[in-house]
């Protein structure tokens, strides 16, 4: 049976490619905020896999901000701004609409889909765990 982590972990890989294909699709309004909403599930799952996983090695986290905080200090995450970018990016569609915010967060959604990949193959590199 698999852990609460290898759950949340295969839960992640699969929002992450779900982000990824909702990105190739061609740009409108709809596809936007269609990204846009994936984002936001896909960062719900990651933020609680690095908080399992900062678990796994003695860390409590309670927020994104501090899972991604000690996800840095661990070494699973090596770019910590990005990651922080992504919450306020994250914080900022859960609490406000524009349409030139919804273009900036869109913009930005392939980086931060990038560095979730990169998240997610590293704690599977240090579980020894495979796709």
């Amino acid at each position: 049976m698999p852990t609460r982590l290898e759950t949340l972990l295969g839960r992640c890989a699969i929002a992450c490619g779900q982000l990824r294909r909702a990105l190739t699709k061609p740009k409108d309004e709809f596809t936007r905020d269609s990204s846009i909403h994936r984002f936001e599930f896909t960062f719900e799952l990651f933020w609680k896999m690095l908080q399992e996983y900062c678990a796994l090695h003695g860390f409590e986290t309670n927020s994104p901000r501090t899972s991604i905080r000690e996800a840095f200090r661990i070494g699973v995450i090596s770019d910590e701004p990005v990651y922080l970018e992504m919450l306020g990016a994250r914080n900022k569609t859960s609490h406000l609409y524009s349409e030139a915010l919804s273009e900036d967060i869109y913009a930005a959604l392939s980086g931060f889909a990038t560095a979730m990949e990169a998240a997610v193959d590293a704690v599977r590199r240090d579980l020894s765990l495979s796709d």
